[in-house]
């Protein structure tokens, strides 16, 4: 069990966030908004079916794997297949995170202009924002 919140606290912290801003400020780079609401609200809108899917999966598993509810001890057969369902299981897919973490294409010399070029597009609407005059850029 201690793995399994061990990879969802990677994943979270070291993941999904930092990447998604990466994505937000290539897209305010190409279209010259910011628009962290769309992104994390599409992001709601997604993981919220998949949270309700990870316990019906789960149930249905253990009602395969002829887990006794309420019972003082399982046999080894049902406690193997608990442990592979916590262990093995988020261990398979943070390996397959891996492969589109690897492939993820905001990296390197790319990100590095994409920071320089939002660097002079933050202090341009800066200017513009304190000058009182509507920004020059895209809209």
């Amino acid at each position: 069990m201690g793995y399994s919140y061990y990879s969802l606290i990677i994943q979270m912290l070291f993941a999904n966030y930092p990447m998604l801003t990466m994505v937000i400020d290539e897209d305010e780079l190409h279209t010259g908004n910011r628009r962290e609401g769309l992104f994390m609200g599409f992001g709601s809108f997604l993981f919220k079916p998949a949270d309700s899917l990870g316990p019906i999966i789960s149930l249905s598993i253990l009602e395969w794997i002829n887990y006794e509810k309420n019972a003082p001890t399982q046999a080894a057969p049902v406690l193997n297949s608990i442990k592979f369902l916590l262990f093995v299981i988020p261990a398979i897919f943070a390996l397959i995170s891996l492969i589109f973490i690897y492939y993820f294409p905001l990296h390197g010399s790319y990100f590095k202009d994409i920071q320089l070029k939002l660097k002079t597009i933050h202090k341009e609407k800066k200017e513009d924002y304190f000058l009182g005059r509507k920004w020059r850029g895209k809209t």
